[in-house]
This record gives C-alpha cells, structure tokens and sequence, in this order.
C-alpha cells in the first residue's frame, strides 16, 4: 500500500505512569534524529490501567502526532495488548517494545538488517547469544528460571532460540500482522506461541543480540510468568494447532485516541 507508514511502534503498557512520559519522548527524540524511516508511528496498549498512564499519553498526543493510544478497561495481559495493537498497524516494519525501553531504540537499526536484506523475516532481540550486552542483570534466580524456561522450551518444542522472552522483536509488517492474527495467547507466554506459529508457517526468524538493561519495576511475575510459559509450552507440544483459548476480539468499550475509533 503506498501509505503505508515506514515502521510502526507498539508499546504495551500497564499502569506505566512513573515511566511513559519519559519513553514517549526518548521515541520522539530518536525518530527525529534518524534518518533511517521517513515516516513511522507509535502505538501504545494501556491494558486496564488503574494510574494515569492513559490521562499522560493522552496529553502526549497533543505535541505527538505520530502517537495513538488504544484503551481499554479490564487487564487482558501482555498478549492481548500486543496483538491489539499489531492489528491496528499500517507499517511496513512493525516492533514492539517494553513501556521501560530495556532494549534502546538504536538497536531497531541491528535487527532491522537481515529485514531489509530480505534473509528473515523477523529478528528477535536476545540476551544470550553474542553480540548481547547486559548493563544491569536480572537477580539471580530470575536469570536462573530463563534459562531454565529456554532450554525446557528448546527440549519440548523443539526451537533453537536461546531468548524468546526478551521483550524487543521487529517484524515485516505484512508477517506481523499475519503471526499476530493467528495467535491466541493473551500472557506473558505470547512471545512462545507467536515463534511457533511463525516456524510452522515458514517464516525465517534471526535471533540477535542487543543490549538490555534489567528494570526492577518490572511487571512481570516470575513464577507465575514462568509457569505460564511452561504451561503453553506443553500445550504447543501437544497439540501445536490448537494452542489456547480463544482471545477476545476487541470490543467497543475500546477506544483509540484522538479522534479514531475501532471495533
């Protein structure tokens, strides 16, 4: 389509107040410095926040005209905003990224390579294999549960990635919205379901090291998280077709803001 934006951002937010204004404006900064993508939006998910991260995005849009914000009510999990928002993108490279900017936005220009060099047709961030820099580590025994979840995930269902976690992916546009269609996964576990479903369907998938910072207000709960994972895991290795329930399709209580509106 000839007015397809460049590259699309979608950012997943929960109750991301402290953090948001701050991201908003590093995304701001760093598209008017590069040179790379003419035109691009940005995409951010409030899932059912409960702070006033939808109040500051809002207010962001005002000198923001590249950021759009979908909102919804109840929390729906890391998943289902994600796939909300990759639905609702025009570009024809498409990322998403934590709302804490672990992974800096100049290491879109690394995984976008082997897009553009038409050799895959995804890149997956990773902090584990070479070429990754961690600046500030998880505690030890979060970094214990991930590779203990990479290898159970590399025995069960088979894929040699060493990080499918790591919250900094950047797709072809028209395979993002595809993968992303087909997934059903509303959790922290997304990131698994959406890698099967992306090597079932052929697609090539580059894992690439970046550099990542650990963010000690992260959201994300190991044990359960972690459980959840290997719950799914289980469940693509069982029954690869028919992965988990069905998500919820938008509904109108949803909005887009400003002035858009999708059911």
């Amino acid at each position: 389509m000839t007015n397809q934006k460049k590259i699309s951002i979608v950012i997943p937010a929960y109750n991301e107040a402290e953090k948001i204004g701050a991201t908003l404006s590093e995304i701001q900064a760093f598209f008017y410095r590069q040179t790379r993508w003419h035109t691009y939006e940005v995409i951010v998910v409030a899932d059912g926040c409960t702070d006033h991260t939808v109040a500051i995005v809002k207010e962001y849009c005002r000198i923001f005209p590249e950021l759009q914000i979908i909102s919804y009510p109840a929390n729906q999990g890391k998943g289902f905003a994600v796939k909300t928002g990759i639905r609702m993108t025009s570009g024809c490279m498409v990322a998403f990224m934590d709302a804490d900017l672990s992974t800096p936005l100049t290491e879109l220009f690394r995984l976008a390579v082997p897009i553009e060099n038409r050799t895959a047709d995804m890149a997956i961030g990773s902090r584990r294999v070479p070429g990754s820099n961690i600046t500030v580590r998880q505690p030890w025994h979060r970094r214990i549960m991930g590779r203990c979840l990479s290898v159970f995930s590399r025995f069960v269902i088979g894929m040699t990635f060493y990080d499918t976690q790591c919250g900094f992916k950047l797709f072809d546009g028209r395979v993002a919205r595809d993968l992303f269609a087909r997934g059903n996964c509303p959790h922290f576990g997304f990131d698994l379901e959406i890698l099967s479903i992306a090597i079932r369907r052929g697609y090539r998938v580059a894992e690439i090291g970046v550099t990542w910072r650990n963010d000690t207000a992260s959201s994300v709960r190991p044990v359960r998280d972690s459980v959840r994972v290997l719950a799914l895991a289980c469940k693509l290795r069982l029954s690869p077709l028919s992965l988990t329930g069905k998500i919820k399709s938008i509904d109108r209580s949803m909005i887009i803001y400003p002035g858009k509106n999708y059911v």
